[in-house]
């Protein structure tokens, strides 16, 4: 480029570039230090939405564990959980529902009764519980009947017996969820969501309750399937485009998805704006230098150029008096000709010289301003006193002005916060008086200033001056140092987590400088080599000291290589501690080369290996013994193998292996022999598919073999197919053997033994015993109904001798109704041993019920017993049936006699007692409220032999006769079937205490008895009743009852003959008949009567209830149990006929 012209505009532009180059990196640094500010904040925000969602996790958990370990500890867990679910939605609310299921999925207990039953087997938390001990996280799910929206914790459950009975799941109410997302502190305009596993949304913000249910973006549930944090720029489900950050699936909480987005047009629009206005005063500032170097150009070199042209054609008119100054010189300014004589080249000298420096000064002063306005640092220029005279672009934005007009003539405090702007009068004053340029700063803290806005931000300040008196100006140099402290605290950072990765690893490390003789040394340093503490330096000559006497030369050679070549280098070597210790350490050094390029700084890393060395010169020392071993174990498992299969081979039990999926790896000889099969028709297939299993106990064995793969162990009696098709019974089981690495079934060993032989004489021996019992039974029972048979026609003698007597035969009469009611007892105990009898249960005053025993007992068992009660007037009722509770303390009452045949003392004692969740108690009691009723006597007692058996059925201490060993398991059965428990505690020669515990009745019951002495019929016209029974005593005395409670009764000694009756139009209000009457039993009468008399109300009269599952599916008559006093019967038919007259 020849043209002085060109030139100068290649200069121009060459100065302007590091301008546009510092601009540039100044923009994209702003915009990458934007963007990841707003990626960490996406970050933060899904960390405080995960945080929040992992304690809503948490809490399901621990109820869940609460739940899971109450289902444990409780046989009757399916039962008691009814009341207690519902109470849990009164604590928590934050759960829709907390139910139960079955293996199947079928809903067995629920705080909403209208879900029990329900199928659950279809809802992925069902199957995902019950594929793992741990809680899951369900799927969006919404109620079949509540319809509201949820998703599920669940986790299987096991009973005590640690089985697995189904899963415990509770229903998270979304609209909570979607509260407590409401709750959070998102910044404004931010978009937030949670999902479940498929990515479907369960609450979201802003615009509650729109899209839940939805799936989100395919995109989305790909990250949120992914393993860690992410941050991605997506469209959400409102159609918006915002930076979101993603916390997936696998992350805590686990099995939720966890996006929060910050809207990207707002975040990055005032970057993108800031950038444009940059670049276009950066063209602007390009165009006006350029402009000015042409202009320059103009005085600088066409004017000479015209002079040159003006003196050419002077000459060439003859004037040699012209001079153009060029000279020799060949530039266009230098080659001027020295032609002038000497005033005139001295006067046209001197003013060429002036016209230079003007311009020359014209042109310093266009660039100085092009530079200054296009700078990345901030300058203000003040004068003396302090007024702003000029500030360049990068300080009116950095300060927040649009114009320098705004801030010209205002003072510099301006710029600084109050406290600051005192603080700097000294240093202003200063440098007006002339000192030398320096940075200006705050010991101990940073240097602010404030914006136009009133925000302050730290700088960078240095502050020079210039100019004479009375014209001298400051200048500061302002650099924003936001950018420099974050990048510092981001250091110290850094730092800090490198000190705690080698505080936790142990890691010691050396920084020296090769030309000193010292080290710095860090604290790990210290304790690795049991120097004193607080050492921070240690010299050349005592660190070589510490090594051991055997590695030290090799040492000194390897670092002395490293440090005059530079590079690195490994090694393990021993030290020796001061107080003797020797230890082994592995050391990584590195040499870090200086300005010059030759080896300057050596950092070293070390760490303690002893027992690293130890264990490898271990391994080493066991390498040769083990393969020793190796052999010698080889040829010792051969040998045992042919032991293991000559013992497996020749057992009497059938043996096998089976994997855990059920396929038979081996079988011993007896086995197949037994079945006649071979090895090969059985190895390698499906256990219930072998020779050894009927078609019927396939099904069967195969769930078994799957519960004993889970760790189950299963028993039981089962018959199999022998050779030639015979049956053989055999105990057989299934057990599980566990891998004692990882506890995980390896193989399942089935095992038999046969029991056909002991099985035919277990069931002759059974029968020996039925028999034997049946006579202990026939002869306690016996005696006892010949003493009611005794009372009853004594009674009847009497009054048949002595009808005038009215007084005595009313009393004879009562006995005998009294023994005819201990005949019924008598019945009722061997029903209700047997669980045939039926539990009429009522609330029972306690107090009152021992007073009453107490006042039968104390007449009938003698003048040698003395019969006491201890309860308060405040214990509460109990809730059993009235006679069966009477009949058991009696019965304790008799054996207590009994065991005090000299006479002694028998106490009744009730209070109430609670057993509170997780509290044991000797009778092994559900937790509830109880009275325990305590019967003590003060006789004999028993030992422990007998205190065992003593409610074991037909077990008697007394002689032959005199009793039927009933009592007290009939007692316990009676406890048992209340919901309570029998205890006993006895001692030879310390008496005996039998505790009766019974639940409480609640506080709605209210304590009281039947009355059957009242006339059921009072003032009623006279309803006719047809009696059908084949016993004419037992007909005609019934009659007699009802019609003495004023009914007319129409008698029938058949069947036959009371559908004649009806047939013949007897009109009849009801019908009474007994069960057994021979030709036509009694239900037969009734269903044909039925059908005579539609609607017409029947009684079935019966004392046995064998048929009872036969009786409860029919609806046409009422059960009435013999015996049966004839105004409760009347009763029942008066509450029948209202009921169809009403």
């Amino acid at each position: 480029m020849r043209s002085l012209v060109g030139r100068w505009l290649l200069i121009t532009c060459l100065a302007l570039l590091p301008a546009l180059a510092l601009q540039t990196w100044t923009g994209l640094s702003e915009h990458q230090a934007r963007q990841q500010a707003v990626q960490d904040e996406a970050l933060r925000l899904v960390h405080l939405v995960s945080s929040e969602q992992q304690q809503v996790a948490e809490g399901a958990r621990q109820l869940m564990t609460a739940l899971v370990n109450l289902s444990a500890l409780r046989a009757n867990w399916k039962n008691d959980c009814a009341p207690f679910f519902p109470n849990l939605l009164h604590q928590f609310p934050r759960y829709a529902a907390v139910a139960a299921t079955d293996l199947d999925g079928r809903v067995v207990c629920s705080s909403r009764l209208a879900d029990i039953g329900n199928e659950t087997g279809d809802r992925a938390y069902f199957r995902r519980a019950m594929a793992q001990d741990d809680m899951v996280a369900g799927d969006y799910v919404v109620g079949r009947d509540s319809g509201r929206p949820s998703v599920h914790f669940a986790q299987r459950y096991r009973n005590p017996d640690g089985q697995v009975e189904g899963v415990i799941s509770i229903a998270l109410d979304l609209g909570w969820l979607q509260k407590r997302l409401d709750a959070l502190p998102l910044p404004q305009g931010a978009a937030a969501f949670i999902t479940d596993t498929s990515g479907t949304a369960l609450a979201r913000r802003p615009d509650p309750g729109r899209h839940i249910g939805q799936r989100v973006a395919a995109g989305m549930r790909e990250i949120l399937e992914g393993s860690e944090l992410k941050v991605r720029e997506a469209t959400g489900l409102d159609g918006v485009k915002r930076v979101y950050g993603f916390g997936p699936f696998d992350v805590e909480p686990k099995g939720f998805g966890i996006a929060v987005g910050l809207d990207s047009a707002a975040t990055f629009s005032a970057i993108a704006a800031e950038s444009r206005r940059a670049l276009a005063l950066l063209a602007l500032s390009a165009v006006l230098a350029l402009a000015v170097t042409v202009a320059a150009a103009g005085p600088i070199v066409r004017r000479p150029m015209a002079r040159l042209l003006s003196a050419a054609a002077r000459w060439r008119e003859g004037d040699f008096s012209a001079r153009i100054g060029l000279g020799n010189d060949r530039s266009e300014f230098g080659r001027l000709g020295a032609a002038f004589d000497a005033m005139a080249e001295a006067t046209q000298e001197r003013e060429r010289a002036v016209l230079e420096t003007q311009a020359a000064l014209r042109g310093s002063q266009a660039e100085l301003s092009s530079i200054l306005g296009t700078a990345a640092e901030g300058i203000v220029v003040a004068r003396a006193d302090g007024r702003i005279v000029s500030a360049n672009r990068a300080a009116l934005r950095m300060f927040g002005y649009d114009r320098a007009e705004e801030l010209v003539g205002r003072a510099l405090g301006v710029l600084m916060p109050a406290a600051e702007a005192a603080r700097h009068g000294a240093s202003i004053a200063a440098h007006r008086a002339g000192a030398p340029p320096r940075v200006i700063g705050v010991p101990g803290r940073e240097l602010m200033a404030v914006r136009r806005d009133g925000s302050e931000f730290p700088i960078d300040l240095s502050v020079s001056s210039f100019g004479g008196d009375g014209r001298r100006c400051l200048t500061g140099i302002i650099r924003d140092a936001t950018a420099r402290k974050q990048a510092e605290a981001a250091l110290r950072d850094s730092e800090a987590r490198l000190r705690l990765v080698q505080q936790v690893g142990g890691v010691a490390f050396t920084d020296r400088r090769l030309a000193e003789n010292t080290a710095l040394v860090s604290p790990e340093f210290v304790r690795l080599y049991g120097l004193p503490p607080g050492q921070t330096h240690i010299s050349a000559a005592a660190y070589s000291a510490l090594v051991h006497p055997e590695d030290r030369d090799r040492m000194i050679t390897e670092a002395g290589d490293v440090y005059e070549k530079g590079g690195g280098f490994a090694s393990e070597f021993r030290i020796r501690r001061p107080d003797g210790t020797v230890r082994w350490v592995a050391m990584r050094a590195e040499v870090f080369p200086g300005p010059d390029g030759r080896p300057e700084r050596a950092i070293s890393a070390q760490q303690d290996i002893t027992e690293i060395v130890a264990a490898r010169e271990g391994l080493a020392a066991r390498k040769e013994e083990l393969e020793r071993r190796v052999a010698e174990r080889t040829a010792a498992l051969a040998e045992a193998e042919t032991r293991f299969r000559a013992i497996f081979d020749s057992q009497f039990t059938f043996i096998g292996l089976l994997s855990p999926d059920g396929i038979l790896l081996e079988a011993n000889r007896t086995a197949l022999e037994a079945a006649g099969l071979q090895r090969e028709d059985t190895v390698g297939k499906p256990f219930w598919e072998t020779g050894w299993w009927p078609a019927a106990e396939r099904d069967q064995l195969r769930r078994e073999v799957a519960e004993a793969a889970g760790g189950a162990v299963i028993r039981r009696e089962v018959e199999i197919t022998g050779a030639g098709g015979r049956g053989i019974w055999i105990d057989f089981s299934l057990k599980p053997v566990r891998d004692p690495a990882t506890g995980e079934v390896v193989w399942v060993i089935p095992e038999g033994r046969d029991i056909t032989e002991q099985r035919t004489l277990s069931g002759q021996l059974a029968q020996a015993q039925k028999v034997q019992a049946l006579g202990q039974l026939a002869s306690g029972i016996a005696h006892d109904f010949n003493n009611v048979l005794q009372a009853v026609s004594g009674a009847a003698l009497l009054i048949e001798r002595r009808p005038g007597d009215e007084e005595k035969t009313r009393r004879l009469a009562r006995t005998a109704i009294n023994a005819a009611t201990r005949g019924a007892s008598i019945t009722q105990r061997l029903l209700s041993f047997a669980r045939r009898g039926e539990l009429r249960t009522e609330a029972i005053a306690t107090a009152e019920l021992l007073d009453g025993v107490r006042e039968v007992l104390a007449h009938t068992l003698g003048t040698l017993i003395t019969v006491r009660t201890e309860a308060a007037d405040g214990v509460p009722p109990v809730l059993a049936d009235r006679g069966q509770l009477e009949t058991a303390l009696v019965n304790l009452g008799t054996n207590a006699r009994d065991a005090m045949p000299n006479g002694g003392t028998l106490t009744f004692r009730a209070e109430a007692v609670r057993i509170a969740a997780g509290e044991a108690s000797s009778a092994d009691l559900a937790p509830s409220d109880y009275v325990r009723i305590d019967v003590s006597d003060t006789g004999s007692g028993m030992d422990a032999a007998t205190l065992a058996k003593v409610t074991e059925p037909f077990f008697t201490t007394k002689p032959p006769g005199q009793g039927t060993g009933l009592g007290l398991p009939m007692v316990k059965e009676f406890a048992d079937r209340c919901g309570g428990k029998l205890a006993i505690a006895s001692a030879p020669g310390a008496g005996t205490t039998v505790s009766l515990w019974l639940r409480q009745a609640g506080a709605e019951a209210v304590p009281g008895r039947d009355d059957e002495n009242g006339d059921a019929r009072a003032g009623v016209p006279p309803a006719r009743i047809l009696l059908v029974d084949d016993d004419d005593l037992v007909r005609e005395t019934l009659a007699a009852q009802l019609e003495d409670t004023g009914f007319a009764v129409l008698a029938a000694a058949s069947g036959a003959e009371a559908l004649a009756l009806l047939q013949a139009g007897e009109a009849v209000s009801a019908l009474v008949s007994d069960l057994s009457m021979p030709g036509m039993s009694g239900v037969e009468t009734i269903q044909k009567a039925r059908r005579l008399r539609p609607g017409l109300p029947c009684f079935l009269l019966t004392g046995y209830v064998g048929e009872r599952a036969a009786l409860a599916a029919e609806d046409a008559f009422t059960l009435v149990r013999k015996p049966v006093a004839g105004r409760a019967l009347a009763t029942r038919i008066e509450a029948s006929l209202e009921v169809i007259g009403g």
